[in-house]
């Protein structure tokens, strides 16, 4: 028998496969819509520097039509992380229209009444840092 005649091995996974089965692992869907995007664009700037100077975690509840939900920025555990979800215990939780999310600075924002902010304004305020990072990352 020659190499050629021998039966090819293939790995477990692939007779999942063979059989119809589908993968436990699903891919996850593709950025769609203006918070999705700013979600994106943050997890771009954030980095272990970013965490090591900010040190909060951040809720943002946003209320509208369109793009309601609960989000998080983790700045207090390794290089950060952000996304959708309620994050298991909040420094600071912000409170706007999804409508003005990703169109107003923090400061900007609070002083027009567009945003409520619970928790500790000193790390409210140190987001302002990372936005601006984030439009000159051309948001």
């Amino acid at each position: 028998m020659s190499h050629k005649d021998k039966p090819v091995k293939l790995p477990v996974f692939f007779f999942s496969t063979l059989l119809g089965a589908t993968p436990a692992f699903k891919p996850p869907p593709p950025s769609s819509g203006p918070i999705e995007s700013t979600f994106d664009a943050i997890r771009g700037v954030i980095n272990e520097d970013v965490v090591k100077t900010t040190q909060g975690i951040y809720q943002f509840d946003l209320s509208g039509n369109n793009h309601k939900g609960v989000w998080f920025l983790d700045l207090k555990s390794g290089a950060g992380s952000a996304g959708p979800g309620q994050p298991v215990k909040a420094d600071v939780i912000m409170a706007m229209d999804s409508s003005d999310f990703s169109k107003m600075f923090p400061t900007m924002a609070f002083m027009s009444g567009k945003l409520r902010i619970k928790g500790d304004m000193t790390l409210a305020l140190k987001l302002e840092k990372l936005m601006t990072r984030m439009s000159k990352a051309k948001l």
